[in-house]
């Protein structure tokens, strides 16, 4: 698969690492929360991502994400 075939890709980051990535933020936001019950729900991440493509996130756990809109080729073909 090439990145022509993907629309959208998004990650969760840990100490510099991908722990979480998916094209499909719905598909993000819930194995998110299975990871960190109170992570930002589907409605609110698509809010923030359409404002910024990095979100700062400390979970109950007491671990510190960086979530990430890594591409998105609506916004990639805007900029063009």
């Amino acid at each position: 698969m090439t990145i022509q075939a993907i629309s959208k890709l998004y990650t969760a980051n840990l100490e510099n690492r991908v722990v979480l990535f998916s094209t499909n933020l719905k598909e993000f936001a819930e194995a998110l929360a299975r990871i960190e019950p109170n992570a930002e729900p589907y409605h609110t991440l698509r809010r923030r991502f359409e404002k910024q493509s990095e979100i700062d996130f400390t979970g109950d756990s007491g671990k510190g994400y960086r979530l990430q809109e890594v591409y998105n080729a609506k916004k990639t073909a805007d900029l063009s």
